[in-house]
């Protein structure tokens, strides 16, 4: 048998079973009890370094690299399961490319180009391209942490994992990074200005395709669920995912305590909370030279009075 991969597709990593059905004469159909293997990137010699529930599978780089990796995911794993209250996985297996080409060949065709790596929540496989240089470990700090999130929120929503909104899976995932990006910030504030913000239920489906829309939509979801984990707590964010995952629709998985409105509700909440921080963090920075300079020169005239009060005093 010749199984066609361009007609159905096989993820790489996740284990295939198979077995046989044959037709006998008089139309009596034996059926061959079932095998199973690993459909694994053989290209390349894979080491392996375990610490659980991980296992950390590389093929360039040194063990402290691989270490680094496994300590990374341990941490994000410890922060993402103590805010959602979750049970840890039982295995988790992370496949580092150590660069694009690599990763490329292994990516579901199906996923746009920007998408910087994978995760197979029920299949507890995380697959990350992490490219030698001065920014690796910055890499590790921010993806690792984000897809081991991926994986706790599977834990915790179970069977209604599928139906979290885009901005919850995806916006939770970036808060554990332990590097965020520093950029995003800045993206939504410009993006306010120019009142080119995306609404928080564009965000419930797949983000945009296209790279500048996507990394927006990234942005926006990040600054949200920092927004109401700042203002409801962990149990917020425990509240949102089991409401989601019990099949609330988007609008109305906020009518949940300790919520009780709805999603455009809290998305004017946030941005109300949210650019008003912003816009005086902007506008006072560039200012900040100028006020130590102002507290400088109105503390010579002061401390010369105090010490010729002082003196003054000591002379009578």
């Amino acid at each position: 048998y010749q199984h066609d991969l361009s007609t159905a597709a096989v993820r790489a990593f996740s284990e295939v079973a198979y077995w046989f059905a044959v037709t006998l004469e008089g139309g009596q159909v034996f059926t061959s009890e079932r095998f199973s293997f690993l459909y694994q990137d053989s290209r390349f010699e894979w080491q392996t370094l375990t610490g659980e529930p991980f296992r950390v599978h590389w093929y360039q780089g040194n063990a402290a690299f691989a270490q680094l990796i496994l300590d990374t995911a341990q941490r994000g794993l410890r922060e993402a399961v103590t805010i959602l209250d979750a049970a840890r996985p039982e295995q988790v297996d992370i496949y580092v490319y150590a660069n694009p080409d690599d990763y490329a060949l292994a990516r579901d065709l199906l996923q746009p180009d920007w998408v910087g790596g994978h995760t197979d929540p029920a299949a507890g496989v995380i697959v990350v391209p992490l490219l030698p240089g001065e920014e690796q470990r910055l890499e590790v700090e921010r993806k690792i942490p984000h897809e081991v999130a991926h994986i706790v929120l599977y834990q915790y929503a179970g069977s209604g994992y599928a139906n979290l909104p885009t901005w919850l899976n995806e916006g939770f995932a970036s808060r554990m990074e332990l590097n965020p990006n520093p950029d995003y910030l800045f993206l939504i504030q410009t993006a306010q200005q120019n009142q080119s913000l995306l609404p928080i239920s564009s965000l419930c489906d797949p983000f945009p395709r296209d790279a500048s829309g996507a990394v927006l939509a990234y942005a926006e979801s990040t600054s949200f669920v920092r927004y109401l984990e700042r203002a409801y707590g962990p149990a917020g964010i425990r509240a949102l995912v089991r409401s989601y995952s019990q099949g609330a629709s988007c609008e109305n998985g906020p009518r949940a305590a300790p919520f009780d409105t709805s999603l455009s509700q809290l998305e004017q909440e946030w941005r109300s909370a949210t650019f008003s921080e912003t816009t005086v963090q902007i506008t006072l920075e560039p200012l900040v030279p100028w006020l130590v300079l102002a507290v400088v020169v109105l503390a010579g005239p002061l401390i010369a009075a105090v010490v010729f009060w002082v003196g003054s005093r000591g002379n009578v």
